[in-house]
């Protein structure tokens, strides 16, 4: 008896079967909450925490529940049914390009790795937040 069965006998199962097999391959899809309407897009764990990025969310008015930090392995799983404000490390505006994620009605934001900006780069950076706000408003 191998491993699997003894603790599936331990539990009482005696019978078993996957019934959605290709979600354990991560094909599932995920869909993204009403109340989410910032996506972070980056493969560095630590990208949300720089004071710039978290400027940035502020602005975009979001605060912890509103916004999801995401890698882009997960992106083509995501979907969503309404507007998404994205902030993505320049690394991974490729998979961003490549995704639904890159029409409208949402709004990217790519930003440099280093998080490096000029005056001009940041005040067109606020500029589209307020642009993306304002049109979420009229909806």
């Amino acid at each position: 008896m191998n491993r699997r069965e003894l603790l599936l006998q331990e539990m009482g199962i005696t019978l078993w079967q996957l019934t959605k097999p290709e979600v354990l391959q991560g094909i599932g899809n995920m869909q993204i909450p009403a109340q989410i309407h910032t996506l972070l897009l980056a493969d560095d764990p630590q990208f949300s925490q720089y004071p710039l990025l978290q400027d940035l969310l502020r602005a975009a008015n979001s605060t912890e529940p509103q916004f999801l930090s995401i890698t882009t392995e997960k992106l083509p799983r995501l979907e969503t049914q309404h507007a998404l404000l994205i902030f993505c490390a320049k690394n991974c505006h490729t998979a961003l390009l490549n995704s639904p994620f890159a029409k409208q009605p949402h709004s990217a934001i790519v930003l440099p790795q280093d998080l490096k900006l000029t005056l001009t780069q940041k005040r067109q950076i606020w500029q589209q937040i307020q642009q993306f706000l304002l049109q979420q408003n009229e909806h």
